[in-house]
């Protein structure tokens, strides 16, 4: 598979995802978080850098309906791609998608909503 094809790919899931289409869950994995397609499963998740022992990759890793990898590439795959239609590099465009993955996944949202009404109704002590 051509990576022109799998940066398309990226960019869609990041869009898709950061504009709230997409129902990303936990794992029981680490820092892996999955959405499921019909037949397919789409996985985002961070694995130590080839590069920079210090820092992360970011991975996306696609599964058919019997739990076979058929499909698995990184933000290093994408580098030499230039740069998406929706941001600076395929590193921050694949960071953002595991973050908003995970903060959907988590209920982070509709965590602070709560804190914020229960902040906003009760009186604080001085």
């Amino acid at each position: 598979m051509s990576y022109q094809k799998l940066a398309v790919l990226a960019e869609k899931l990041y869009q898709k995802t950061v504009a709230g289409k997409i129902d990303w869950e936990q794992t029981a994995s680490k820092n892996t978080y999955q959405a499921a397609f019909s037949n397919y499963t789409v996985l985002v998740f961070t694995q130590q850098s080839r590069e920079n022992y210090d820092d992360v990759d970011y991975v996306i890793s696609v599964f058919n309906e019997d739990g076979s990898k058929i499909e698995e590439f990184s933000d290093v795959d994408l580098s030499d791609m230039g740069a998406p239609l929706s941001g600076e590099s395929y590193y921050q465009l694949m960071k953002e998608t595991f973050e908003v993955a995970r903060r959907h996944s988590l209920g982070t949202e509709k965590a602070i909503n709560e804190i914020l009404e229960l902040l906003d109704d009760s009186e604080v002590p001085s």
